[in-house]
């Protein structure tokens, strides 16, 4: 299980999208991801999540988040991503 980091933003959305690219070459698409500590997350972070959650599906996978925190839920409602949440 990878944890997203307390900040996904357009400052750290290409970081954190490298260390998803080395699970994906290692031919794993069924992701869990630990929402816990994510305190901040723009459009670009919900994109970035939304962009895996596609991959795992198209190579019968799935990207769940476990224990969201109340601000990645909040955002991942309004965007209407909660099928996300774990």
């Amino acid at each position: 299980m990878l944890t997203l980091p307390e900040s996904l933003n357009i400052y750290n959305v290409a970081s954190y999208l490298d260390t998803l690219k080395e699970v994906f070459e290692s031919s794993n698409y069924r992701i869990m991801l630990d929402g816990s500590l994510n305190q901040d997350i723009d459009a670009s972070g919900v994109q970035l999540l939304l962009a895996v959650n596609k991959t795992c599906n198209k190579n019968n996978g799935s990207l769940k988040i476990l224990g969201p925190s109340p601000t990645l839920s909040k955002y991942l409602k309004i965007t209407g991503a909660t099928e996300l949440i774990q």
